[in-house]
């Protein structure tokens, strides 16, 4: 018999609820119109309350749908000064004089597009229409927006650097806290640089993600993985094509943690890697680790089928994280290909990699005391090693030399007394004798390398696949 009284108990609730609701719903609203009419923009998160607190008061006015009734807390402030915006001309292209330089403005937004060009000059006599051209370029890009930022300055015959600087920053919402030209150069660079990251790391969470519908909380979710490509595929894995209570589930995880703490927690993934294959005494052993390690990096997509079968490629923004992590965690010293070596491992390096450096010469008399590896590959066959290359770099573990001409091996490789891995690929070899010496070696490999041996007077060739 008291079924109705709760009922009508509950009723009363909701409808007093309601209209507390409703009261504090046109509250707000009429201060957000306030702020608008200030010239102030209001957050995004002020409309989505207003939105949630009409569907919940017209959802608390059906009766039948009571039972549907939302819970919104308060929201506070509710508007923040916009940035300022450069007034824009209006566009002149449009008379029939000028359809000439249509073109013109065509070819300049077609090369704005082109990711392989960063500047365009345009060029003529005084008067012929070059800033004309430069402010509808600019009024173009804003409007279709291929860029995040688009600013436009003049520079005159002495640039006023101050004054440029400040008309770029009042555009990106930058206040300097510095009064120096260089300081506030610094400033500036580093909030583009920001805003470079945060779009890398938004594109590789939402090329992670593939097709899958994104839910409203989907940039707060990438925002908290703290530009950590690992974090990021890892995140964005575990939440495809899920609801989107393990989407807060998640938002409320990474919260939890700072920026500092997470990078700590997931850098750790990458030492750990590092060390997998520690305590197996076999070639099957070690291999069925590489693999099972290979398949659960593409499982985070962490790595990606390559092109060719049996080979796997590794994102840029993945591979340079992993590169930063082991300088930074293992000490190692990692030469980037194709540009000039021009500093050597210093004495605390423990894993030396030089890929295809610009290297004009080895240095004799090295001192890397730490190392335990080193990596050389070059093209360059001329590239000689010094005979007492290795003698103060006595505690290697695995040398791989790939593409050099040796005579003979450098005598200071007999210092190796704790090497176990010696590869030697796509060289050219005429004495090896040496590597007898090398009583600690376990593995050796002469992959598409070219030997030549003497037997009985006789030079003869072999080559190793």
């Amino acid at each position: 018999m008291s079924h109705p009284f709760t009922c009508k108990s509950k009723f009363e609730i909701l409808h007093h609820e309601a209209e507390q609701l409703r009261n504090k719903r046109l509250k707000l609203q009429q201060s957000a119109d306030k702020a608008k009419r200030k010239g102030e923009e209001i957050y995004e998160s002020v409309d989505k309350w207003l939105i949630e607190a009409g569907k919940a008061i017209e959802e608390a006015d059906e009766l039948s749908k009571a039972k549907n009734k939302r819970k919104i807390g308060d929201h506070d402030p509710i508007s923040f000064r916009p940035r300022i915006l450069q007034i824009v001309a209006s566009s002149v292209y449009h008379r029939e004089a000028l359809n000439s330089r249509v073109l013109f403005l065509k070819q300049v937004m077609d090369a704005l597009r082109d990711p392989n060009l960063n500047k365009i000059g345009v060029y003529g006599m005084g008067g012929v229409g070059k800033t004309t051209l430069a402010k509808e370029v600019h009024r173009q890009a804003i409007e279709e927006k291929p860029f995040d930022e688009v600013v436009m300055f003049a520079v005159n015959q002495t640039p006023e650097l101050r004054r440029i600087q400040s008309e770029i920053a009042d555009v990106l919402g930058l206040t300097f806290d510095v009064e120096e030209i260089p300081g506030r150069a610094n400033r500036l660079y580093e909030r583009l640089k920001k805003d470079k990251k945060d779009e890398e790391a938004w594109s590789l969470f939402e090329m992670t993600l593939a097709d899958a519908e994104l839910p409203p909380i989907a940039t707060e979710v990438a925002k908290k993985c703290a530009g950590l490509p690992l974090l990021l595929l890892t995140v964005a894995t575990d939440l495809r094509n899920r609801e989107s209570y393990a989407w807060n589930d998640k938002l409320k995880q990474l919260s939890v943690f700072d920026n500092e703490e997470i990078y700590a927690k997931y850098t750790r993934f990458w030492s750990q890697a590092t060390m997998i294959c520690l305590h197996i005494s076999t070639v099957k052993e070690a291999r069925n680790k590489v693999y099972t390690l290979i398949d659960t990096l593409k499982a985070k997509c962490l790595l990606i089928d390559g092109d060719t079968y049996g080979f796997v490629k590794i994102h840029d923004v993945v591979r340079d994280t992993a590169l930063s992590i082991a300088s930074r965690e293992q000490h190692a010293f990692i030469g980037k290909s194709s540009r000039e070596l021009t500093e050597w491992p210093n004495k605390d390096s423990a894993r030396i990699s030089l890929p295809y450096c610009d290297i004009e010469d080895l240095p004799e008399g090295w001192e890397c005391p730490k190392a335990e590896l080193l990596l050389l590959f070059t093209e360059v066959l001329s590239l000689g090693i010094p005979d007492l290359f290795f003698k103060g770099i006595r505690n290697l573990e695995v040398v791989d030399f790939t593409g050099m001409r040796f005579v003979s091996l450098p005598s200071s490789l007999a210092f190796l007394s704790n090497l176990h891995t010696l590869c030697l690929h796509r060289c050219q070899l005429d004495d090896i004798a040496i590597i007898g010496d090398l009583k600690q070696l376990r593995v050796l490999s002469f992959a598409n390398s070219l030997v030549f041996l003497s037997k009985g007077g006789t030079r003869g060739s072999n080559f190793f696949r």
